[in-house]
């Protein structure tokens, strides 16, 4: 009997896990059972097989809508389908769109989450003078839980002082090493060497890269590691719009005056920030900026914050084991430190791109 592999997927849409058999057939392995399973399953079983495209054997129905047996690759799958956490899934869920392949290492127990993970709105929590949960218990992660893990920030705008993100970093434990100028290609890839970094580039009005950074850059996201890619008004996007263009095929453009202060969404698409991410972990009110660039969707970016002029600001992409943050208000990095929901959106976005789903979790105890 052929050797069996396992190949495990969520469903971007509900969250919901699955498990495949898979079995090769020539060069090419393919699905021979699918079944949904709990995530306390998922946590412990690893993907164990990579190629471009997976497709289903002839044992299991095609999709009933198109006919085809891409895994993942059917947006026919999906229609006329209302999905939920707590739906009974359907054999078209392998087909669906929604599906992503999950390479992430099985889990080893540990965490450095908080129980308030994932949570936006903590009622019984003392709040600060912003409305929003006091104190770091409430942060999306533990103090000091990331010892050993760094943050490569290119900090290519000579206005942006990085002073007060960085503190607000290493209380998490994270070192920050920032440049101020472009490293050469070789520097940095040795400084992004290893699964506990992440990259943070900071554009300027003037273009520094070239094709050969953001090519080893889209490489560098393409290996799971996160990114976070800022820019600001018109026209302090040069580099990430080079970037953005690469990876996503989109820009973040305009000048909007914000200096806000913005609450949880009322609605689909209304000013504010969306709830219960693990990015918005304890953020009810957040500072928008002064000045503001809109982040334009395109390939599966999903929005993340709405500005006060119902514009996009922050995107984020999250899909095939893959992080990325975009944003267009660097100013407040530096401008009104202290406002609303900086410090805690700041250091729970470090912690979600470190993407230890995908690299496990390994904290440095010191």
């Amino acid at each position: 009997m052929a050797e069996s592999k396992m190949l495990k997927a969520k469903c971007a849409k509900t969250g919901r896990r699955f498990a495949m058999e898979l079995r090769q057939y020539g060069s090419e392995w393919k699905v021979v059972n699918f079944i949904d399973i709990p995530k306390e399953a998922a946590d412990v079983i690893m993907s164990e097989v990579k190629q471009p495209v997976f497709k289903t054997n002839d044992n299991l129905l095609a999709c009933t809508g198109c006919g085809k047996r891409n895994v993942g690759g059917c947006s026919c799958a999906r229609r006329g389908s209302t999905c939920s956490p707590k739906m009974n899934y359907k054999y078209n869920c392998i087909y669906c769109d929604q599906l992503e392949i999950d390479y992430s290492r099985g889990s080893s127990g540990r965490t450095p989450y908080t129980e308030w993970a994932g949570t936006s709105n903590i009622p019984d929590a003392i709040k600060d003078k912003y409305g929003n949960p006091q104190g770091s218990q409430y942060d999306l992660v533990q103090d000091g839980s990331f010892n050993g893990y760094k943050i490569v920030v290119l900090n290519l705008c000579d206005e942006c002082v990085f002073d007060s993100p960085r503190a607000a970093l290493e209380k998490k434990g994270f070192q920050v090493q920032e440049y101020k100028t472009l490293p050469s290609l070789l520097t940095l890839k040795a400084a992004l060497r290893g699964d506990k970094t992440q990259l943070w580039i900071i554009s300027h009005h003037t273009k520094f890269m070239n094709s050969f950074y953001v090519s080893m850059i889209q490489d560098y996201f393409n290996s799971g590691h996160g990114i976070y890619v800022w820019g600001d008004n018109d026209p302090f996007y040069q580099d990430a719009n080079l970037i953005l263009g690469a990876i996503f095929g989109t820009s973040m453009s305009g000048n909007s005056y914000g200096d806000n202060i913005i609450g949880i969404q009322s609605a689909p698409g209304s000013p504010g920030i969306v709830p219960d991410h693990p990015i918005t972990t304890g953020i009810v009110n957040f500072y928008e900026g002064i000045t503001i660039a809109e982040i334009h969707i395109a390939q599966k970016l999903q929005p993340l914050v709405y500005a006060s002029d119902g514009k996009i600001v922050t995107a984020f992409y999250d899909r095939d084991s893959k992080r990325a943050l975009v944003d267009g208000g660097f100013t407040r990095l530096y401008c009104r430190w202290d406002t609303a929901g900086t410090d805690r959106y700041i250091v729970n976005a470090a912690a979600w791109l470190a993407n230890i789903e995908r690299f496990g979790y390994d904290q440095d105890v010191r």
